[in-house]
């Protein structure tokens, strides 16, 4: 990690026609983040956990939403997933998103770049 919010990776090959791009940096990057505590994400976690009594913060599942590949080496990605607060007492079918959290995966060359897009609260419908 090049700092809680940004990891790196450097490769052999420059021009990989996306072998640079496998899943398990990716996923290792999201670790390290999450169990960061001043990453952004973990903090927004917590802070949704301070401020909900008898909730609890999670992630959901990380999904593709923004690809755009430029040669044989180069290629922007972005992946979103939303952050929700679940209830730990009585209903545990009550959850409520809050954000929505967006991680940009890069490519240039041999450098692989993981970094925080940004953290949107989102109101998806009242409680």
């Amino acid at each position: 990690m090049k700092d809680a919010d940004t990891g790196v990776v450097i490769y052999a090959d420059a021009c990989s026609n996306g072998a640079n791009s496998e899943d398990a940096n990716r996923t290792r990057y999201l670790a390290k983040m999450l169990a960061n505590k001043s990453s952004k994400v973990a903090q927004a976690k917590a802070q949704l956990e301070k401020d909900n009594e008898n909730f609890v913060a999670e992630l959901g599942s990380w999904e593709q939403t923004y690809n755009l590949r430029d040669g044989c080496g180069e290629y922007s990605k972005s992946y979103s997933a939303l952050l929700f607060i679940r209830s730990t007492m009585g209903n545990s079918h009550e959850l409520f998103t809050k954000y929505l959290v967006t991680i940009d995966d890069e490519v240039t060359g041999q450098q692989r770049t993981f970094s925080v897009r940004s953290i949107q609260p989102i109101t998806v419908r009242s409680e």
